[in-house]
């Protein structure tokens, strides 16, 4: 946005005022729709991995993403991805549930501890 002058008639309120039309003018629209699908194992595992992976950033090196994928691919009635160009597409989201007590096993347990440590030194 270029900068004007301010003539010594006009306020700053009305500088201000013109700087909020101009801006509104600017504003682009995006129009997305966002579908929901169940996690399908033949077509979400790269993009939850790659999710996963933004999720977790450094500490996702402590455990083996690819376990945890698959734990969340093995139940697909607990969970939801968020896809914007189909099924076939990459998951843009997803949600899922897992039960920190039935699967103590290699990742989640890392999780878990991680999850214990954050929360001790925040707390």
């Amino acid at each position: 946005m270029a900068k004007r002058k301010i003539d010594g008639n006009e306020t700053l309120q009305n500088r201000k005022e013109a700087e909020h039309e101009s801006s509104d003018e600017e504003m682009d629209m995006l129009d997305v729709d966002f579908e929901w699908f169940d996690p399908q194992p033949a077509v979400d595992f790269h993009g939850l991995k790659t999710l996963c992976r933004q999720l977790f950033d450094l500490d996702s090196e402590l455990f083996n993403l690819s376990e945890l994928v698959d734990l969340i691919l093995s139940q697909p009635l607990l969970g939801s991805t968020v896809k914007v160009d189909g099924n076939q597409s990459d998951p843009f989201a997803f949600l899922t549930v897992l039960n920190l007590h039935e699967h103590r096993v290699g990742g989640l347990r890392t999780i878990s501890n991680l999850i214990y440590a954050n929360d001790v030194d925040t707390g």
